[in-house]
């Protein structure tokens, strides 16, 4: 449960708080590859992230609460790092594969070229909006089954008219 815990405070909540962050879909590249040299680093010894509390992002992206100073108390189980080393080797190798096209010499690792930044500017980080729209699709379909799509789509663009 620690090595989850710590993975959430220093690695994962982090990440979304700079992917929900205005700003350009290459700004990812950057993310990507802080996210894979820290767990390249840490595959073999995660010593470190237990005795400093320190991720792959800026310190003060990590909300420092009640479960945080649980977390960084001292433990006398190692078993805490040795799980870190296998989910961090574990997504070190899915990640190299998985976006490798925007780490460097990739073909969507463009940081410098304007042309590039100005053609995807409006490119969003994330799809949260497409996600939730679907979401709420299936949760109509599934709860008013008689409906038509057409019916239940309308609904959504009309709530969501009403939120604008």
């Amino acid at each position: 449960m620690k090595a989850l815990g710590l993975i959430s405070k220093l690695v994962t909540a982090p990440f979304w708080r700079l992917v929900e962050m205005k700003g350009n879909i290459f700004d990812l590249n950057h993310i990507f590859g802080q996210l894979t040299a820290f767990l390249h680093s840490n595959t073999g010894d995660a010593t470190s992230i237990v005795q400093t509390m320190t991720g792959p992002y800026a310190d003060e992206l990590v909300v420092k609460d009640d479960a945080y100073n649980r977390l960084a108390q001292e433990d006398k189980y190692d078993v805490v790092v040795h799980i870190l080393q296998l989910i961090f080797g574990a997504w070190d190798v899915y990640l190299s594969k998985a976006i490798k096209d925007h780490l460097a010499g990739g073909q969507h690792h463009v940081t410098d070229n304007p042309v590039a930044r100005q053609k995807y500017s409006s490119t969003v980080k994330h799809n949260k909006f497409d996600e939730h729209m679907f979401g709420l699709l299936d949760h109509l379909t599934k709860h008013r089954p008689n409906a038509s799509t057409l019916a239940n789509e309308s609904l959504i663009m009309l709530t969501q008219k009403k939120n604008c």
